[in-house]
Formats: C-alpha cells, structure tokens, sequence
C-alpha cells in the first residue's frame, strides 16, 4: 500500500505532500448509539486493522473546522513500526458518531479543528492553532516522529533504563544474621506473634533467578529459614515475594526511564529516585499496595541490602532502615 511508509530515519524530513491519504470509508460503524459513544474508538481502530492486518499502537484523528476545509485525515502507528495514512470520508453514519466525542459537533456549533489521540480505551483532543498546523501540514514527518508510541523505540528505551541502574547495582550486602534472628525472637514474643514454619524454598529461589537474571538476596533467604510468613503482620513468605517483585516488573517495563523517575520529591541520596526498579526485593507488605523492599542498587549514599519503602502511594523509594535487623527492632519500638 502506497498509504502505509516505514519508520525509519528518513521519516522526519518527509512533508504532508510526501504521503499518500487515499479516501476510505468506515465501513464498519453500526447503527448510532448514543450509549455505545465508548466504542468510536475501538471501532476506528478496527477499521484500520481490518485494512491493514496489523494492530493499531496509536491513532490519530484530524477534523476540519468546516470553514477552511471539509477533509478527515488518519494517521495510525501499526504494530509492525509503520505509518497508516488515509482520508476519512465524512459518511452520515460516520458523522453521527463524530458528536460522541466532538461536543461542539454535538451542540449543532461551528467546530474547530482539532487532532484527536484516539486510544483503545481513552482520548484526549487538542485544537489545532496555526502554529499547530504549520506542525502537522507542513513539517508532518516531524510531528510523526516526536509521536511515535514507545513500542517504536523498545530496545532504545529499555537500553536507557540499563545504563541509568547499572553503576548502582550492588549485590556485595552484608548483614549480622544473628542479630536478625535475635530481633524476630524478640518481636515475636513480645507481639504474641505466630510464626507459619518454614519450609524448602529452593525451587521458588532458582525461579526468581530464572526471571531476575541474579540470585534472590542471601538475607532474604537466611531469614526465611526462620518463617513462611507470620500471622497478622506483613512479613510475607517467598512464593507471595516472588508474586510481588514479578508484579512490579510489569510497571517498570512498561514506563521509560523518564516515567520511572521522580524529579520532584526530596531526596537524601540514598535511595534511587525511582518509582521502582527490578532491585527492590518487596519482602513487607505494608498495605494498599505499598511495600518494604531489600534495595540491592541503592544510590550513591545507601548501602547494598538497606531496607528501602516503595509502593503505589510513592513516587519514588524512600529508606526505611539500614537493615533488616533495624527494621524488625523499629517494630518493637513502634506503638501504632
């Protein structure tokens, strides 16, 4: 198809006049519902792959004002990293649906232009301004590029998270096991606490290495020796640690090196200012989604097996304690 180009370094230099918007029609709209306004997008997104055979990562919806011009235009980022360009023509079906997201159309009001990103389960618009226009009628491959979703550039990306946590990875943690277990025995006498007894972890500990590429963390497998999880607290067992560090992977592979980290809090260089890195070993569960981790790459002024807070409710990791044994002596001191 003349109307679908490859994502290469060409791109950025290419005009609106250097791609093809053959005029299409949205064949695949049902009859208008208003209810069922959630589903212009998803049904956009099937036109193109219908058309293409690929999936649609991103989608971009032009509409005109009416006054300058009449013409819809598309451009869809696709699976396979290349560009979909076409021209929507404005069926009375398809306008019928264009008023569920479009609340000036929907009114009966003059429209204004506007660029719809136009998600799977989600849009936002923005009103093309001249300057705007300018952006994406004349230098078009440029405005492509600065676009593009972030499955364009996976391997870039994932490389720019390596080189940030590399110089901090730090497995060398050492820590007085004797005073770990001494605080346990402590904490658990006096809280009255019931210890479930361990058990053989082992194949659990290769499986963690199998995913996290490292060993799981000595002190964490030292203290296991001790329990498989202790009633009413949240000191978990090593198949729920595994869950948890897996769960998080989720979020950080997803999120570019920008999205993970957090420039606005207060930080005292000793935690990374990240959301969350594949070296936080979640061993607490503190609640609602917020967890005290073992830190294995901690920042220039922690020290490799410091006991660090992270979580849905934190933008970036904070320290906790020094230690585990620190850590456990802190909850016999602790009141609440």
């Amino acid at each position: 198809m003349q109307n679908i180009c490859a994502y290469n370094d060409t791109l950025k230099t290419k005009k609106w006049h250097d791609f093809h918007f053959p005029a299409i029609e949205i064949t695949n709209l049902p009859s208008f519902s208003q209810d069922e306004s959630y589903i212009f997008s998803d049904l956009l997104h099937q036109a193109v792959k219908d058309r293409t055979g690929q999936d649609v990562l991103k989608l971009f919806l032009i509409t005109p004002d009416t006054q300058s011009s009449d013409h819809f235009y598309m451009l869809a980022y696709l699976q396979d990293e290349t560009i979909f360009t076409a021209e929507v023509i404005n069926t009375p079906l398809f306008s019928q649906w264009l008023t569920t997201i479009d609340r000036e159309r929907r009114k009966g009001v003059e429209p204004k232009s506007k660029l719809y990103d136009l998600a799977s389960n989600s849009l936002s618009s923005r009103p093309i301004s001249r300057a705007f226009a300018e952006q994406i009628f004349t230098h078009t491959g440029e405005f492509i590029d600065e676009n593009i979703p972030n499955a364009f550039k996976a391997e870039e990306l994932a490389q720019q998270k390596i080189d940030y946590i590399t110089p901090f990875i730090n497995f060398d943690s050492h820590e007085d096991f004797s005073l770990v277990k001494q605080n346990l025995t402590q904490l658990v006498e006096s809280e009255g606490l019931k210890i479930i007894e361990p058990i053989d972890n082992e194949a659990i500990y290769q499986q963690f290495k199998t995913q996290a590429g490292f060993e799981f963390p000595t002190i964490l497998k030292d203290f296991l020796t001790l329990h498989n999880g202790i009633e009413k607290t949240g000191f978990m067992n090593a198949q729920t640690i595994l869950k948890e560090w897996s769960d998080w992977q989720t979020p950080y592979q997803k999120w570019t090196q920008e999205d993970l980290l957090d420039t606005y809090s207060s930080n005292d260089g000793t935690v990374l200012p990240l959301y969350c890195t594949p070296y936080w070993i979640p061993f607490f569960d503190q609640g609602c989604g917020n967890f005290y981790a073992i830190d294995l790459a901690p920042n220039s002024k922690g020290k490799p097996g410091q006991v660090i807070s992270f979580g849905a409710d934190q933008e970036s990791g904070y320290l906790q304690a020094h230690s585990l044994a620190e850590l456990i002596a802190g909850f016999m001191h602790n009141e609440d």
